[in-house]
């Protein structure tokens, strides 16, 4: 399963960047100025983390998370340019924020209590996207893409014991790979303004994790999961 998500990842944004670099070959690209041109969007939605695992002084420990919520912002550009007569290519540069909360873990405490805490990141990507167009008139517009920046990651989990005290169990303040592979759909309302809605998988890789105790114990994980958002387009 882990195998499967990460090729889904490395797929979806290779093939979007192929897409958008116009695959070299000149005979199967036409040019169409139809919806062309920069861009700016919004979206927001919710987040839905996998459980995260890492090895702490206590052997494997699993992070669980509720469901979190994403905000992100974008400036784009689409190319007047169709491949094999349906593909239109944009690009874009996204600043987003992500987070969910911490909620629990397999680690127990003489104590009792519960694990708790927050993960967030400000996230950085370089996208690109590949627009399915099979029509100048098309108004529903279904998409993939994918890509690739950096995580500004915040990360802290404790645990909350029955007496009401709080005992740090791990950390991380850190900048780390991301990477995102999406599918979505967008519908114009008109020729300026559109509505979309996307699906995403998200990774953050090698999350070098601090773990509390006598003696400060390190691990490398990945924090992942998916994304479900909607959002807004206004092209120029």
């Amino acid at each position: 399963m882990k195998a499967t998500k990460h090729n889904l990842t490395t797929g979806a944004a290779i093939a979007a960047v192929f897409f958008a670099t116009g695959a070299s070959a000149g005979q199967l690209m036409q040019s169409n100025s139809s919806r062309a041109g920069p861009y700016v969007s919004i979206s927001g939605g919710g987040v839905f983390a996998d459980d995260s695992e890492f090895t702490g002084p206590l052997g494997q420990t699993e992070f669980e998370y509720d469901t979190g919520y994403t905000i992100s912002g974008a400036l784009g550009y689409r190319l007047p340019t169709r491949i094999f007569g349906f593909i239109q290519p944009r690009v874009e540069i996204e600043v987003g924020y992500i987070d969910a909360d911490i909620d629990g873990s397999n680690l127990v405490f003489t104590g009792g209590g519960e694990t708790i805490g927050d993960q967030s990141a400000v996230t950085l990507y370089l996208n690109s996207y590949a627009d399915l167009r099979f029509s100048d008139n098309q108004r529903l517009v279904p998409y993939i893409g994918g890509g690739a920046g950096a995580a500004f990651l915040d990360f802290d989990a404790s645990q909350a014991f029955s007496g009401g005290s709080l005992g740090p169990i791990a950390s991380a303040d850190e900048t780390v790979f991301a990477g995102h592979a999406a599918v979505g759909a967008t519908y114009e309302l008109t020729d300026r303004l559109e509505l979309f809605g996307e699906g995403r998988y998200f990774r953050f890789s090698n999350v070098d994790v601090a773990f509390s105790g006598p003696t400060t114990t390190r691990d490398d994980g990945r924090i992942d999961g998916y994304t479900a958002s909607a959002g807004v387009r206004w092209r120029f």
